[in-house]
């Protein structure tokens, strides 16, 4: 995303929400790395108690929010986005476990909208 995207869009209107939480063993605030996304269109939540992902998996009927808890997960909104009832409306979602595995899909989400 940091390399892909954002570096080769930098004057893009772009907002960037990455919401950080454990999950796995080792996904601990401790080792979390702020300049995996150092772009200042980037904002860095961390969800302790999971609720975001919670809220996604209880809200969402995209395929990136089947489970318990939607995690690994990316949402692509365009410019008309609103948060009414829920956010929306949504271009595109993916979920790869990792982010990192779906980096093509969510290129090919976002690069429509900054040209």
């Amino acid at each position: 995303m940091q390399k892909e995207i954002l570096e080769k869009h930098e004057q893009a209107p772009l907002r960037v929400y990455a919401v950080w939480f454990n999950m796995l063993e080792g996904d601990d605030r401790s080792h979390f790395e702020p300049k995996v996304l150092s772009d200042s269109r980037v904002t860095h939540l961390w969800d302790a108690q999971r609720v975001v992902g919670g809220w996604f998996a209880e809200n969402c009927e995209l395929q990136a929010c089947k489970g318990e808890t939607a995690w690994d997960a990316f949402f692509v909104l365009g410019p008309g986005a609103k948060w009414e009832d829920g956010p929306g409306p949504f271009v595109d979602s993916g979920s790869g476990r990792t982010i990192f595995g779906k980096r093509e899909k969510l290129r090919e989400a976002i690069e429509p909208l900054l040209d």
